[in-house]
Formats: C-alpha cells, sequence, structure tokens
C-alpha cells in the first residue's frame, strides 16, 4: 500500500527515492513496535552489541542491526508482490511463459520459484546476516530478569554466559568438551 501511494503521490520519482523512503518507514515501524515488545520484557536481544543498540547495556535493548535487516526482510517480500509485469507474474515467476509445461505442473513451478524467492529473502536479507552480528555481541546486561535467560547459560546452567572474554563451549568429535577463546576483535 505504502509503495502505490508513493508512485500516485510522486509519480516521476525514482525507484532508488521509494526504496529510501520505504525502508525508513519499515524500519521506524518495526523499532517503534518491537521497543514496546522490549520494555515489557516479552522477549529480549541480550547477546547484542550494547554500542550499536538503542538503550544497550539493558536486557530492553534493540539493536539498530535488527531493524536494519528486517526492512530489508520485508522490502524483500514487498517487492515480490508488488514489481510484477503485464501478466502478473513477479520477478521469481518470470520465464515460466518459456517452458512447455501443463497447467498443474506450471502452478507446481510456481510454487517452487516463490518458495525458492521466500528463502532467499530470508536467509540472505535477514536470517544469515543477524546470525553474523550476533557472534560479534557483547556479554548479556546486568539487568536481564532470570526468565529471559531461561537457564541457558550462568550459575543455573553450569557455564557461563558469552561475552568476549569467555571462552565458548565447543565439543571435540570423541565427546569430550574443549573451551575454544574467541579471537580477539
Amino acid at each position: 500500500a505504502m509503495m502505490r501511494k508513493w508512485d500516485q503521490r510522486f509519480p516521476g520519482r525514482s525507484r532508488i527515492g521509494l526504496f529510501v523512503s520505504l525502508f525508513i518507514a519499515m524500519f521506524v515501524i518495526d523499532a517503534v513496535q518491537e521497543m514496546f515488545f522490549l520494555r515489557f520484557g516479552l522477549y529480549s536481544y541480550i547477546g547484542a552489541s550494547h554500542a550499536w543498540s538503542f538503550f544497550g547495556g539493558h536486557y530492553y535493548q534493540f539493536p539498530i542491526f535488527i531493524g536494519v535487516f528486517t526492512a530489508f526482510f520485508w522490502f524483500g517480500f514487498t517487492s515480490l508482490m508488488y514489481y510484477r509485469d503485464d501478466r502478473g507474474l513477479s520477478w521469481a515467476e518470470r520465464g515460466l511463459e518459456r517452458m512447455t509445461l501443463s497447467k498443474g505442473q506450471r502452478t507446481a513451478m510456481r510454487f517452487l520459484a516463490l518458495t525458492g524467492a521466500s528463502w532467499a529473502i530470508s536467509l540472505g536479507c535477514y536470517f544469515i546476516p543477524v546470525q553474523w552480528m550476533y557472534t560479534h555481541g557483547d556479554a548479556i546486561p546486568a539487568d536481564t530478569p532470570d526468565y529471559l535467560v531461561n537457564g541457558l547459560c550462568g550459575d543455573a546452567a553450569g557455564w557461563p554466559c558469552p561475552d568476549r572474554g569467555v571462552p565458548l563451549p565447543r565439543r571435540h568429535p570423541d565427546g569430550t568438551q574443549a573451551w575454544v577463546i574467541r579471537p580477539a576483535e
């Protein structure tokens, strides 16, 4: 709806302007919504970098990268729905008309194309970048309630919570446990 409104209001504007305005809107909407849920303790981004978070160092911190990657994620799906050709095909489905397929096979191929595009958007725009950012996170904030850690680390689990100075527990192929020191950053 926002993209249609943008095209109606500014018909001569570039796609870059559309992308930037939609990206900012999605970031702001996500940030406001998530900060509400975080502040009330419904969930937490406890392992995120404190320096790159709003309210960094508290259990209700909101990592800026979450808003950025969420905006890319939603923009990917929005572009999949919005940018259609004259036959109503998205960018993922284009080229199917050149294949000699029955109607059922064509529907199955459209499903597979949309599923593949959805996975590519999900992995490339959100899950892989977020996981990488979490490997460079900070310690769990001191004011984090126990129910948000849920015994995954700390005194209840028997090993320390992740931090830049805390080694990561790993298992060797023979089943023994070893501690791997994170490289200095």
